[in-house]
């Protein structure tokens, strides 16, 4: 007993009650949990201001989807496995969420096939973290299969494929290829635009991006309303003390420093 509506129970008993249940109610269990996990209002695993509900969950949800996929339990166990390993990339915990993330990414395609969207997402995740860990040869095939697989399920105009195309045109920008990379952020940013709205966040996120591929290729001119723009766009959804806000201060004040402002 832990007081405080909690309680801690000894890993023996924890190991003997498992071993005590039948198959039926070992599962029963299993999906009673996943289900918990998955009602809960966590917020965006990236974003560093749901960390605080992220990570006292965390070594539970570990936990849990260990023993459901060994079980043979894949849905909803991909999903929060798959939610976990976005946390430990965010935190650039890689060697923790690499395998997290191959195992939703193995377990999806052979539930639901190698063409399926759900696959798309699991291939993006994969090929971001390849991207941190400078494997860029290894990731670009990874985003190129799931922004097909994206296009090919919900047409050339919706907003998972305008995330795939900005995926693979920051890739193309790290590898030194502007301008094979501009067109496809432009293009991502006119779906994002239609989808979502002028004001919007993931328009900020393509507006920075194309900001900063105009200002690697010395047009101050073009980046430095985008990036105001961005600004006003992340202050307002976020708040003027979000890290989001913080990262367009220091973009745009980067830009004003190289044009002598």
């Amino acid at each position: 007993e832990e007081g405080g509506g909690r309680f801690r129970i000894h890993r023996l008993v924890q190991d003997v009650t498992r071993e005590r249940q039948s198959g039926e109610e070992r599962d029963l269990s299993l999906l009673s949990m996943l289900e918990i996990f998955k009602k809960v209002e966590c917020g965006e695993p990236q974003d560093v201001q749901s960390w605080p509900v992220w990570d006292p969950l965390h070594p539970h949800l570990s936990t849990v989807t260990t023993y459901a996929e060994y079980h043979g339990i894949a849905e909803p166990t991909t999903s929060l496995m798959n939610q976990l390993g976005v946390l430990l990339l965010a935190k650039a915990s890689y060697g923790e969420a690499e395998p997290l993330i191959r195992r939703a990414l193995a377990i999806d395609e052979a539930s639901y096939g190698p063409a399926h969207p759900t696959v798309a997402i699991r291939l993006n995740n994969l090929a971001q973290l390849l991207k941190a860990t400078n494997r860029l040869g290894v990731a670009e095939p990874l985003m190129r299969r799931a922004l097909a697989i994206d296009e090919a399920s919900y047409g050339p105009d919706h907003p998972e494929v305008a995330h795939a195309l900005n995926n693979l045109a920051v890739l193309f920008q790290a590898t030194n290829r502007l301008a094979e990379a501009e067109p496809l952020m432009k293009r991502a940013l006119a779906i994002s635009e239609t989808s979502y709205g002028p004001d919007h966040p993931k328009v900020s996120t393509n507006l920075n991006n194309l900001a900063q591929l105009f200002q690697a290729t010395n047009r101050l001119e073009l980046a430095e309303p985008l990036m105001r723009r961005a600004l006003a766009i992340d202050e307002e959804s976020y708040g003027p003390k979000h890290p989001t806000v913080a990262r367009d201060l220091n973009n745009l004040a980067q830009l004003l420093k190289a044009t002598n402002q």
